[in-house]
Order: structure tokens, then sequence, then C-alpha cells
């Protein structure tokens, strides 16, 4: 007869690259390997597992964050799988089909075709494309949406 002894090894997850979220007795740890500093840290306050949007207190600064409390995905999903905020997965294409999926009943949460933040003006017309130009010479242009056609340096007109 085979078991698992999970008193004897406990529980982590380890990433692709150099990170590894594992528990330390009354908090999770989202731990750089090659560094050996501490990224962030959730509570493990009635949590079995660091699984879901989670609100991480980040310690370290990580793509682009600061630190502070964050609210992090850790998913056992699959590509073509929604991450529901407890952590369990639906499909997809279950996503905002204004039927409740998910337990915590997230996959209907911003289903909006457009959100609009509270500061948007309608009035307002959008700021016109910036498009850069590169020539095989390295020299690069900017201009305001200038022609597709129109010569490398074409200032508009």
């Amino acid at each position: 007869m085979y078991y698992f002894d999970l008193a004897a090894v406990p529980l982590a997850f380890q990433g692709y690259g150099e990170y590894l979220v594992e528990q330390f007795g009354d908090m999770w740890v989202w731990y750089n390997t090659i560094t050996n500093t501490t990224m962030a840290t959730l509570s493990a306050q009635a949590l079995n597992y660091p699984i879901g949007r989670l609100s991480w207190n980040i310690k370290e600064k990580v793509c682009e964050q600061e630190s502070g409390q964050r609210v992090l995905t850790l998913s056992p999903c699959q590509v073509g799988e929604f991450t529901c905020t407890d952590g369990s997965c639906i499909p997809f294409a279950k996503r905002c089909d204004l039927k409740f999926d998910c337990k915590d009943k997230t996959d209907e949460s911003f289903c909006d075709i457009v959100n609009y933040p509270g500061d948007y003006r309608s009035k307002l017309p959008p700021r016109p494309a910036l498009r850069i130009r590169a020539s095989s010479t390295g020299v690069v242009t900017r201009g305001l949406n200038p022609p597709l056609n129109a010569p490398l340096g074409y200032a508009g007109g």
C-alpha cells in the first residue's frame, strides 16, 4: 500500500523561474531562490492553499509593482480556463454568459462591453495616434498619423 506523508514535506509551489511559494508557520511566502529575497507574504489564516485572487503584501518591487498590498492571482487553471476568485477553474467560454458558473460568482463580474473610468469625459475627442517609422538606415521619425505611403521624414501637410 502506498500513501503520501504530507506532514513530513511541506507543500510548496515552484514557478518556471526562480520563484517559490511555500508556507512558513501562519504565513505563505513568495520567495526568490536566486537572490534569497522575500518578494511577498500572505497571511495563511484559514487558507489551505494560496490559490485564487488574494491580497498579498509585496515586499520587493516586482513587475513594476511597488511594495504594499496588491491582489495577486496564483492559478491552477489551464489555457482556455478562467480563474475564479476562489481559485477554481471554469471554461473561458462560460465567462460573461449571464449564468453564474463560479461558486463565488466572479465569472459574471466586470462583463460590461466597455468599462469607463470615473473621470471619463465623453465630450473630449481622443488624442491622435502617434506613428513611429524606422528606415533601413536606422533613422527613426515620429509624427501624427502620416499616410502609410509617405516618404520617411514626412512632417505632414
